[in-house]
């Protein structure tokens, strides 16, 4: 991922916490400099909640005083978040808050209400888990100080703050460096094989580099079957392949098979179900897990196997529950739909 697609997918995701959160009007208070209160003996068992599956490059928590939002990216410099926030219409100003002992630069971000009361947070980057990190602390009216927001973040810089054990990777280690290089460089399938038996087997990443060095080495049916059956199979599963193509100081990330793997696996999918009949369903979830940029490609994927396999696509939709049914047929379920009917309304997208 480019960095300007980073920037561009961070500052949507921190404009669209406004839009998600149900805040009553309020009147904020001057900038100043508060040194935060000393963290509470319980300050690790803070009651947040995990309100998404990690999207993209950014997760975020629920909690009693805020919300707040940590990227999972390399930080985006804050003056330029300051100006994507700016030209999504949103109030900044330069400011600077207390985190631990020190002054960090900080931005405040204010969005008018339709009510005429207003939304406060603070973007900041500070260091988490070992890493600088951009977080975003949304305020809950009636706070619109900023000390609630220096504390938290010094909290969590200081490791004196837990979320439920939830680090920022999701609870997930960084993909290993050492066996993505390895599949990458894998010249025959003994070799290959012999480098992921001995890494991660269950990390997803790592998985798609598997599957698709094996077509790459041996393309097959019996490789294209097993790469239908590999796919992931849930929203975290398919955003920690994602990962792969996050900005990294790697020198694998830089190899551009990664991103022919993670951006390829859509078509790749959608030709293996039609040319073997099966794995339809898992198709369509992928669609149904993407978000952003990687969903344009997978919805475009969907649509063709849609258009060109109908009538088990459409017996795939139907096995779907009743909502995703909906959210890929224009509100409608597929129970009662023609294979033409299905093509016009759910060959849509998103």
């Amino acid at each position: 991922m480019n960095v300007w697609k980073a920037v561009f997918l961070v500052g949507v995701a921190v404009a669209c916490a406004f839009f998600i959160q149900g805040c009553a009007a309020g009147n904020a208070e001057p900038v100043s400099n508060v040194q935060p209160a000393p963290a509470s003996a319980d300050s690790d068992k803070i009651n947040c909640r995990e309100v998404q599956e990690p999207m993209g490059p950014v997760l975020m928590w629920e909690c009693p005083a805020f919300d707040l939002m940590v990227s999972l990216a390399e930080p985006l410099p804050l003056a330029t978040l300051s100006d994507v926030l700016s030209a999504g219409g949103l109030d900044i100003t330069e400011s600077v808050l207390m985190v631990g002992d020190s002054l960090r630069p900080a931005l405040r971000i204010e969005k008018q209400r339709s009510d005429g009361g207003i939304q406060i947070s603070w973007a900041a980057i500070v260091v988490v888990d070992g890493a600088e990190r951009n977080v975003t602390c949304y305020l809950r009216p009636p706070r619109t100080e900023e000390k609630v927001c220096a504390q938290v973040l010094s909290q969590l810089s200081s490791g004196q703050l837990r979320l439920k054990a939830i680090q920022v990777n999701g609870g997930e280690p960084a993909i290993d460096e050492s066996s993505l290089r390895a599949l990458l460089e894998a010249r025959d399938l003994e070799s290959l094989d012999r480098v992921f038996s001995k890494a991660a087997r269950e990390d997803e990443a790592l998985k798609a580099i598997y599957h698709a060095r094996r077509i790459a080495l041996n393309d097959s049916r019996e490789e294209e079957l097993r790469f239908l059956e590999a796919l992931p199979a849930t929203a975290k599963g398919l955003w920690r392949v994602y990962q792969l193509t996050y900005l990294s100081e790697s020198k694998p990330r830089e190899d551009p098979r990664i991103s022919d793997i993670v951006y390829s696996m859509f078509e790749r999918a959608a030709r293996y179900a039609r040319r073997y009949g099966s794995g339809h369903r898992r198709v369509l979830q992928l669609c149904l897990f993407s978000d952003g940029d990687l969903a344009e490609t997978a919805w475009e994927w969907c649509d063709w196997l849609l258009l060109h396999d109908s009538e088990r696509t459409l017996a795939a939709i139907r096995s779907l529950p009743i909502e995703d049914q909906r959210r890929m047929c224009l509100g409608e379920t597929a129970e009662g739909l023609t294979v033409e009917d299905a093509v016009r309304k759910c060959a849509t997208g998103i």
